[in-house]
């Protein structure tokens, strides 16, 4: 799985002035990235393994409204801080699109049924006794 989360990392952060003769440019990066992840598995990253404590990394957007002197500067911090919003409910939707879609998948793969069972409806419980 590192492996293929470097090789992810290494097509992400090269570029046409970033080749493999200058890759020691882009390692740092994906080793923070790679430290910093959580994995789906443990639920923690590999720096909270080590230190106890989630890895402390910049914000991209403040809790609180930096202030500006410029005012388009100002306008444009608001308009990033909506747009990231955004982009986190629209992420947050596709994924539970996406959860649907691999349960319909599942569901067709192993012929699930609906359950014929209604409310009110009576079973017979068979125990087996000794």
């Amino acid at each position: 799985m590192a492996v293929k989360r470097l090789s992810e990392g290494i097509r992400r952060y090269a570029s046409d002035t970033i080749d493999d003769r200058q890759i020691e440019l882009i390692l740092p990066i994906i080793e923070m990235s790679m430290r910093a992840t959580s994995s789906a598995a443990m639920g923690i990253s590999p720096f909270e393994v080590v230190h106890g404590y989630r890895m402390p990394l910049p914000s991209p957007v403040a809790q609180e409204q930096p202030i500006f002197l410029n005012k388009d500067a100002q306008t444009y911090a608001a308009w990033l801080k909506n747009a990231l919003k955004l982009l986190h409910e629209a992420v947050y939707e596709n994924r539970i699109d996406a959860k649907q879609e691999m349960k319909r998948r599942y569901d067709k793969r192993h012929a699930v049924r609906a359950p014929t069972l209604k409310v009110g409806d009576q079973r017979v419980v068979i125990t087996k006794e000794n």
